[in-house]
């Protein structure tokens, strides 16, 4: 039994190294025709991809920063838990990018010592039931 697994084994590695080598074969078929409709036809990678590569996305500027662990918020998405509830003008950046002076005031909670400690809400969460099956009424 153990010598058909091997033998199985080896014809799936031999036909995935066939397949791997047609694969790469034809991609290169491919690529060359594609190279020569774009050298013919005069085509630009706009032409081809459109917008889709012409603005890559950028990275939002920081505005708020913590002075406890250093972390940056662009102020866009869910609030950090280290902003969350308190007023953000402590913890904001000016347009030059220096670090706020009375941000460390505004810092109420501790930071966390323990890489892994969890807060008791998100236990709670943790410990709940995944999913709940609902029934229907049949009629």
């Amino acid at each position: 039994m153990i010598e058909k697994f091997e033998q199985f084994k080896q014809r799936i590695a031999t036909i995935q190294q066939q397949l791997d080598d047609e694969k790469r074969t034809a991609a290169a078929g491919v690529l060359a025709d594609i190279r020569e409709c774009v050298r013919l036809f005069g085509l630009t990678p706009r032409d081809i991809f459109g917008d889709a590569i012409a603005a890559p996305r950028r990275q939002r500027a920081p505005k708020y920063w913590d002075p406890v662990s250093g972390r940056t918020w662009s102020g866009i998405g869910r609030e950090p838990a280290w902003i969350k509830g308190r007023d953000r003008a402590a913890f904001a950046l000016d347009r030059s990018g220096s670090e706020p002076g009375d941000a460390a005031e505004a810092v109420v909670a501790p930071a966390r010592t323990e890489p892994g400690a969890a807060k008791p809400a998100a236990k709670r969460r943790a410990a709940a039931p995944a999913s709940v099956k609902r029934t229907t009424r049949r009629r």
